[in-house]
């Protein structure tokens, strides 16, 4: 074939295939160089390191602090020659600080004007740090002594939680925190984290705390753990009462009743003469004693058992002394005995209702003569018994006439 006679068509095509190849490789590098030139987190953030926590003030200033109050005044130091990548008057470099929980890794933190975003406080609590009340945000560094050079860390202040009185119980709860300082580039909502300096910081509530109410320790401090006392369970048996039914002993009452004797002597009536004889009637009444023995009334022992109380009440005996009735023997009646004799004369009852009448008459005839009456006994007597102790009537009677 001689260099005049035209390409096969299949040649032809190859050689395009191939162009095209490069052709596309060559746009792909292209728009991965745009994308890198255009993104300025394409760099890894670089972790500059443990800050170490020191005494700000006073003799002992620079000396490694553990632990502090929320007035204790403490500085945060970075290793020798920190500094962001670039400075500040030729990069746009800036110094911030920060304060997140320790969930919150540093090399994540995105920044604004405010400082470290969001921010919030309590447990989503991202702040800035402070001194003297002032936030540590968007500071300048060093001048680099090269071109395109390192900006140093310059200015770092001393700080303290003071701005959270009086109570900051509420604004840090209690828990570890990250704590540090970062170099970002560019302002406002475009800044992007270069650097960070880390260290942490565990917190506690403290009542005695003057004046914000928090302490803290340097490091991730493991919290005592937290002890969960159940309340105890009480549970209260209802009370029982065993009550022992009162035992009561009557002694029998014994009634002790004397024999009442009556005498009553025999009673003889005569009528002849009618001679009456009443003999001594004796009535006696014997002693009655009465006696009512002792009365006893025993309660038994209670016991009364609440949960674990027992309650014992003791037994009570009650005794009645005995109580004895006397009745004193009764008076003794004694009728003397009476004689009466009665003559049985029908005539001289007729005889002694004619002298009743006469007497009356004569005593309305004359009331002078009383001594001289025959209806007095004495005048009746007199008149009619002889000396010798006959009545005229008796001796009328005498007589045959």
């Amino acid at each position: 074939m001689s260099p005049t006679q035209p390409r096969s068509p299949r040649a032809a095509r190859d050689w395009f295939r191939a162009g095209a190849a490069v052709l596309g490789a060559l746009l792909v590098l292209s728009a991965l160089q745009l994308i890198v030139n255009s993104d300025p987190t394409a760099d890894a953030v670089i972790d500059g390191g443990p800050l170490i926590v020191a005494v700000a003030t006073g003799p002992t200033a620079g000396q490694p602090l553990v632990n502090g109050g929320s007035g204790t005044s403490f500085s945060l130091r970075p290793p020798t020659a920190a500094a962001c990548t670039g400075d500040s008057a030729a990069g746009n470099y800036r110094v911030q600080s920060y304060m997140v929980p320790a969930s919150v890794s540093p090399d994540t933190l995105k920044f604004d004007a405010g400082g470290p975003t969001p921010q919030g406080v309590g447990a989503a609590y991202r702040q800035p740090l402070f001194t003297n009340g002032t936030a540590f945000i968007n500071k300048l560094t060093g001048v680099a002594t090269t071109a395109n050079g390192p900006g140093l860390l310059v200015g770092l202040p001393p700080f303290d939680f003071t701005l959270f009185a009086p109570d900051g119980r509420d604004i840090v709860a209690p828990g570890t925190y990250n704590l540090g300082y970062a170099c970002t580039l560019g302002t406002g909502a475009a800044q992007v984290l270069d650097k960070y300096w880390n260290t942490q910081f565990t917190f506690t509530a403290d009542a005695l705390d003057v004046p914000s109410k928090i302490s803290w320790t340097v490091g991730a401090v493991t919290p005592p753990p937290v002890t969960t006392v159940a309340p105890p369970v009480t549970t209260v048996a209802p009370p029982v009462t065993t009550v022992a039914p009162p035992v009561t002993t009557v002694a029998p009452v014994t009634t002790t009743t004397a024999a009442v004797t009556t005498t009553t002597a025999d009673v003889t009536t005569t009528t002849a003469d009618v001679t009456t004889t009443t003999a001594d009637v004796t009535t006696t009444t014997a002693e009655v004693t009465t006696t009512t023995a002792e009365v006893t009334t025993t309660t038994a022992e209670v016991t009364t058992t609440t949960g674990a109380v027992t309650t014992t009440t003791g037994a009570t005996t009650t005794t009645s002394s005995p109580v004895t009735t006397t009745t004193t023997p009764q008076a003794t009646t004694t009728t003397i005995p009476r004689t009466s004799t009665t003559e049985a004369d029908d005539d001289d009852d007729d005889d002694k209702d004619k002298d009743k009448k006469r007497c009356e008459r004569d005593r309305k005839d004359d009331r002078e003569r009383r001594g001289k009456n025959p209806c007095s006994v004495k005048a009746r007597d007199r008149v009619q018994t002889s000396p010798m102790g006959w009545t005229w009537r008796s001796f009328r009677n005498a007589m045959p006439w």
